[in-house]
């Protein structure tokens, strides 16, 4: 047992970082849950021992620790899916669940070599342990937390016994960061840097373990990384700051070596206050921020006693190996640790009480002229409390506290970005621009308070003003593809689409599985007549897992902006296949049915175009142009009666259509059958129809000629057949032409004409 073991951070993304890595925040380069992941750059304990033919698997509990946040780096199994939620946090799992997934994956791998990383996160707010813990810790619930994970680590450890590895498997188990409970003023953890939140227990067993050993040298997270390597044989990376405590814990005299074990908390710049930095040895702390603090932890555990004014010395003792830890670590140069939300990812944190806004000050510099963060923890307590309120959707608690604390710290930005995000959910999109105008007044590096800014102007629909905030956002911060895609969808709308292409494009370079970005790129791909990329990336669209919320774009969409594209392409089977697949998707789509009766028929497919106009027009029977296309083909089967029936309803719809006045003035004047036959009516229909394209349709006068004969006529049949007979003349048109000549014979004749069956 490590009884003096630091943890880099009190919070659980940037201290797995060092858990993993063995490397300080410095030079991993992860201060907080929030916008950091863990960069490829680094390279971690599972990546080293899968190279060296290791099995290698993780259980985790909590969203915080989401592959999307890079801890799944050299991990073949990485179980981040939970089956059941606990109900007081959504985004935590039970231990019990984590520890059957443990057992089941041991089991499956106990014939090789394996590394197991197990996280278990109960002991976290709200503390709600299951029974019988719930009762017997009834007055304590955080305590039932800590023994209920106890019992889910017991099962483990009887499942390695059961399967015979026990001996033989070297064991750990650490904590990440302890819980203030109310000490210093912080409830929880993640802001100071005290020994209730850094100080973590560490419980080291391995094979021909010496039992019961309790080593009281200052060790860290770090260590872990050179102590498995070490007892592998493996040479460790350079990077690694720890030591082996297998052999730091024996007794030689490299074990009461003076070390210096860095932590730290970045947190309080959110608020623009100082960071907190420190340096642990063996009895000592030191906290460089605006009041520096010196602790003898061996005399005053408690940490009441600050020495840094009685024993200055060694303050500038210690304080100068925190510049040399600093000097060895700080990283530049790179920005892989840096990471932008998605909304569904921030709103899953949100539900963890995780709504952050401010910039991390990462400078490292030894700057005292800045807020001294003990000054702000009631600000950080009741912010605390606010957010909790906003993640259980309790705003007017959460807007009281806010105003309260704009009143006591009226220049701390975090509290008007707030208000702006209560603002926003409430759809108080004017009070949002207030406020958040006033965060980013106080804080002009925070692209969060730019980005809820532009949010609340682009809900007004101050759209230009939307667009600068939104650029804005993306100089400080230009990995957020969400804004990308949102620029792209504005740019859309207002149809300048070189522009919606240039952000969609953006988005997805830094994010290609975004599939309503494919979607949308491909539409305005389509309005820049560039149709081959258009269909490019709605293939990629649908290839990609179908999203959840309002703006997604289904399958059926896609398919049906495929199919269009190919017949301008002039691709008609291949648009026949993609709008099929669209009905299969959405069976009850009037267009799409009639898009693909159309494009049936144009392929000779008669029968089959009239069941999709059918079934189109019994979803929507208002559909004119549909009822004339129908009857039309109905007309050619020689189904008089049906096709009658769709021209007369495309006339009640549209009574000035001259296609159908014509249609139906042709057979009324026609038709073999007297049933069907009605010359006075036929003459009306074919009139108007001549009066509605200004008597210049020769087809539209070649039917109202036949009218007039039909109706006995005879000399308007000759005078109207003539000027049909000139227009086809003149425009080429010889076997029309001729058609009207041998019709003049019978009006000549004093003989209407007939047709049996077909239309001419």
């Amino acid at each position: 047992l490590f009884e003096n073991t630091v943890s880099p951070v009190p919070l659980t993304l940037p201290a797995h970082s060092s858990m993993l890595t063995g490397t300080i925040p410095p030079y991993h380069g992860v201060h907080d849950n929030l916008d950091y992941r863990l960069g490829q750059s680094n390279l971690t304990l599972a990546e080293i021992l899968k190279d060296n033919g290791f099995a290698t698997g993780a259980i985790v509990s909590s969203f915080v620790l989401n592959s999307q946040f890079g801890i799944d780096q050299g991990f073949d199994y990485y179980n981040d899916q939970f089956e059941e939620e606990v109900e007081a946090l959504i985004e935590e799992r039970r231990g019990q669940e984590a520890s059957r997934f443990a057992c089941n994956w041991l089991a499956e791998n106990k014939d090789k070599p394996f590394f197991l990383f197990l996280h278990y996160y109960d002991p976290h707010t709200k503390y709600a342990p299951p029974e019988p813990f719930k009762s017997i810790y009834a007055g304590n619930l955080y305590a039932g937390e800590i023994a209920y994970t106890d019992d889910c680590i017991s099962q483990v450890i009887r499942r390695l016994k059961e399967l015979d590895l026990y001996d033989s498997t070297l064991l750990i188990i650490v904590g990440d960061h302890g819980e203030s409970l109310g000490e210093r003023g912080e409830k929880e953890h993640g802001y100071f840097i005290y020994d209730c939140t850094i100080k973590v227990p560490l419980i080291l067993r391995y094979p021909k373990c010496p039992k019961g050993k309790r080593v009281t040298n200052v060790a860290g997270l770090t260590d872990i990384v050179p102590t498995v390597l070490s007892a592998l044989g493996l040479p460790v990376p350079p990077k690694v700051t720890g030591r082996d405590l297998i052999k730091y814990s024996a007794d030689n005299p490299s074990a009461s070596e003076a070390r210096y074990v860095y932590c730290e908390s970045l947190l309080p710049t959110r608020f623009q206050c100082n960071s907190l930095l420190s340096v642990v040895t063996d009895g000592w702390k030191y906290i460089q921020t605006t009041r520096p603090e010196l602790y003898d932890l061996q005399n005053d555990p408690g940490e009441m006693d600050n020495l840094a004014g009685k024993q200055p010395h060694r303050a500038r003792l210690m304080q100068d190996h925190l510049s040399r830890i600093l000097e060895a670590n700080v990283r530049g140069g790179t920005s892989d640790s840096e990471l932008t939300l998605d909304e569904e990812s921030r709103s899953r944190l949100e539900s963890l009480g995780y709504i952050s806004s401010g910039t991390i000050e990462e400078s490292f510099e030894f700057d005292q002229t800045k807020n001294d963060p003990k000054d702000y923890i009631d600000y950080y307590r009741e912010k605390l409390v606010a957010g909790y309120h906003i993640s259980e959707e309790q705003f007017e608690e959460a807007k009281e506290i806010c105003l309260r604390l704009v009143s006591e710290y009226p220049n701390v930005a975090y509290t008007y970005y707030l208000l702006g995000h209560i603002a926003g959910k409430e759809k108080e999109h004017s009070k949002a621009e207030v406020y958040f105008s006033r965060a980013v007044q106080l804080d002009p590096k925070d692209y969060k308070s730019f980005r809820g800014l532009a949010s609340a102007l682009l809900d007004q629909e101050k759209v230009d003003e939307a667009i600068e905030h939104f650029q804005a956002s993306l100089r400080l911060k230009p990995g957020q593809y969400e804004i990308h895609g949102r620029l792209g969808t504005i740019f859309s709308n207002r149809e300048e689409f070189d522009k919606a292409v240039e952000h969609f494009t953006a988005a997805l370079q830094i994010n290609s599985d975004l599939r309503q970005v494919h979607y949308s790129l491909g539409v305005a791909y389509a309005h820049l007549g560039k149709l081959d990329d258009a269909i490019e990336h709605w293939n990629k669209a649908l290839a990609l897992e179908k999203e959840d919320g309002p703006d997604n774009t289904d399958d059926s969409a896609i398919h049906v902006a495929l199919a269009d594209a190919l017949v301008y392409l002039g691709r008609l089977e291949q648009a026949i296949t993609y709008w099929e697949e669209s009905l299969k998707l959405e069976p009850d789509n009037a267009k799409v049915h009639a898009d693909l009766a159309n494009a049936l028929n144009r392929k000779g497919k008669v029968d089959q175009a009239i069941l999709h106009l059918t079934k189109s027009l019994r979803l929507d029977p208002e559909q004119p142009v549909l009822q004339n296309v129908l009857a039309e083909l109905l007309y050619t089967q020689g189904k008089l009666n049906e096709a009658i029936g769709h021209w007369k309803q495309a006339l009640s719809l549209r009574p000035d259509s001259p296609g159908v006045l014509n249609n139906l003035a042709w057979i009324m004047a026609t038709h073999g059958n007297k049933e069907f036959r009605n010359s006075a009516e036929a003459v009306g229909f074919a009139e108007r129809a001549c009066e509605l394209s200004k008597f210049e349709n020769p087809e539209f006068l070649d039917t109202l000629s036949v009218a007039y004969a039909a109706a006995g006529k005879f000399n308007k049949a000759i005078e109207t057949a003539e000027k049909a007979e000139g227009i086809f003349l003149a425009n080429g048109l010889q076997k029309k032409a001729q058609h009207i000549r041998n019709r003049l014979e019978l009006y000549k004749a004093g003989q209407p004409y007939r047709e049996q069956d077909n239309r001419k």
